[in-house]
């Protein structure tokens, strides 16, 4: 496991890490630390969210104002 996993591993003992919420919006409906695929190829519900542009920092904390359904 890489240091990152296992960083963000610890974290979510505490908090919801950025990569434990992808996994809570992809449509695998079961819960697991981690997509059965990898991130990479995990499949999201929502369409926009698919395209990496959306992920980074400032679309990200423009999303909850552009009126879009997020959840």
């Amino acid at each position: 496991m890489s240091e990152c996993r296992r960083v963000d591993a610890w974290l979510r003992l505490f908090l919801v890490t950025a990569d434990m919420h992808c996994v809570h919006h992809s449509i695998d409906r079961r819960y697991r630390a981690a997509p059965a695929f990898g991130h990479d190829r995990m499949t999201l519900v929502m369409d926009w969210f698919r395209d990496r542009r959306e992920l980074w920092l400032d679309p990200m904390l423009l999303q909850p104002h552009r009126g879009e359904a997020h959840c």
